[in-house]
């Protein structure tokens, strides 16, 4: 079958499962993902009619940089022209489900045809991305650039050509755009030059051609990059008078993980006194003022430096955390006809079914299936994305053990995977997994075709015929 025929019942698989996903919500305010669907539909609804960049619910709203602005300019048409949700909706899923038809389309490029089928068509029917890409969120833009990117930097360190370069640093700053995550990965444009002229031997500051040359497309890289998204820096830097790419890093990042660190530390004994002084972080209020935010950033500030090394000891463990949960209980949750009803979260953490068992009293959880047998669903949700990350980690030892050599595309990928699962942690969970799900899909399914393989050569002759 051709390249343009899969492509095509790829990308209709995924605006299928995409459209089911949307019209499974009983009614259109469903389609808010809690608060940060109404702080994008509102930024958009103030650039239109007050002129001002800003979440804030106020006849004068001021100018902040609480959302990134790629998504919000997205909406403007829609809530302009005052459309159902249902409209950007279904346009998001179109876009994303393109994304997912790129998917097997440039995946191939780095790895089998059948591994790139597979990881698609697994992307395409993943349930929780299904759901969240249909949502007022901006996962559905955000996904298709980011994966450009990362593909095209992949492509550069495979070709060597230039242009890849180019265009993986204009995807990237146009991802940052999208969502803060991305903005910190910069850092791999010049580390994938490096990547492609790692044969050079000294890094003394010697001036000839080959190190002019790692240093021009370095530079380069980099000042596309900044480039790109310069304006919004200057809106930040000199409107906003900000330091943070985004100032939702204080709310939904920083104070997070100083809430998540704190229930953490109480478990271990920390003493009341010792603890996050939650009186003195005054809450974003109703009416989503981003001014709120500096009595946060102080007290988490002040909470982490307190207690840093401990506090790194912590992010570190939680890493593994953002491929522990599937996601799938707040599916199940969701259809009234299962009557089922789990609890998401452990104290502040959110977390899957795996997570939360107490492994010192497995009895219990036996109870519990008994009494509800969905839970096997969770267990095999949870426990499928584990062993497909573990898959995903061993690629690069599997490849050589068969090769006998290093795939530079593959260790690339792998170190882009865990960057991003470090600066995920500790929060990790299924909505953040969701961009590097179809790269930990291609890294599986490869590893899987590789074993098969050597299952396969090893067969006695007479079991071959």
């Amino acid at each position: 079958m051709s390249n343009k025929k899969i492509f095509a019942i790829i990308f209709l698989l995924a605006f299928l499962m995409r459209l089911t996903a949307l019209f499974s919500f009983a009614e259109e305010k469903s389609l808010l993902y809690v608060n940060d669907s109404q702080t994008y539909l509102q930024t958009a609804k103030n650039i239109l009619e007050h002129g001002v960049y800003s979440m804030e619910i106020s006849e004068t709203p001021h100018q902040d940089n609480f959302r990134t602005p790629l998504y919000p300019l997205f909406l403007l048409p829609f809530v302009w022209l005052r459309t159902s949700l249902y409209v950007p909706a279904i346009v998001q899923s179109i876009i994303m489900s393109f994304g997912i038809g790129l998917v097997f389309w440039l995946g191939q490029k780095i790895f089998s045809r059948k591994a790139a089928i597979t990881a698609a068509v697994l992307f395409a029917l993943e349930p929780t991305g299904a759901l969240i890409s249909a949502q007022i969120m901006a996962e559905a833009i955000f996904t298709p650039l980011f994966l450009g990117a990362l593909f095209s930097v992949l492509m550069y360190i495979k070709t060597s050509k230039t242009k890849f370069l180019w265009y993986g640093s204009s995807l990237l700053a146009m991802s940052a755009l999208a969502r803060p995550i991305a903005f910190p990965l910069f850092i791999i444009l010049p580390t994938a030059v490096w990547f492609v002229n790692h044969h050079i031997k000294t890094f003394s500051v010697v001036v000839n051609d080959k190190y002019k040359k790692i240093a021009r497309h370095a530079a380069a890289s980099l000042g596309i990059f900044f480039l790109i998204i310069s304006p919004w820096l200057y809106f930040i830097f000199f409107t906003v008078h900000s330091s943070s790419f985004s100032s939702i890093v204080w709310t939904q990042g920083y104070e997070y993980r100083a809430r998540y660190f704190d229930e953490w530390r109480a478990k271990r004994g920390a003493p009341d006194e010792d603890r996050l002084p939650y009186a003195d972080m005054r809450p974003v209020n109703e009416t989503l003022d981003a001014r709120a935010i500096a009595p946060i950033k102080l007290v988490v500030t002040n909470y982490l430096k307190t207690h840093f090394p401990q506090y790194l000891w912590f992010h570190f463990i939680r890493v593994p955390y953002l491929f522990t949960d599937s996601g799938y209980a707040s599916i199940l949750n969701g259809i009234p006809q299962l009557n089922f009803n789990y609890d998401t979260t452990h104290g502040t953490v959110s977390g899957g079914f795996l997570e939360q068992i107490d492994w010192r009293q497995p009895s219990q959880t036996v109870i519990r299936v008994e009494n509800q047998p969905l839970f096997l669903v969770l267990f095999f949700a949870d426990l499928f994305f584990i062993v497909v990350a573990l898959l995903a980690v061993a690629n690069p030892l599997i490849f050589f053990w068969r090769q006998r050599q290093w795939s530079k595309e593959i260790i690339f990928l792998i170190g882009i995977i865990l960057l991003y699962s470090a600066i995920a942690s500790p929060i990790g969970g299924p909505r953040f997994r969701i961009p590097i799900n179809p790269l930990l899909f291609l890294l599986a399914a490869d590893t899987i075709l590789i074993l098969n393989k050597f299952r396969s050569d090893t067969k006695p002759l007479t079991q071959k015929m």
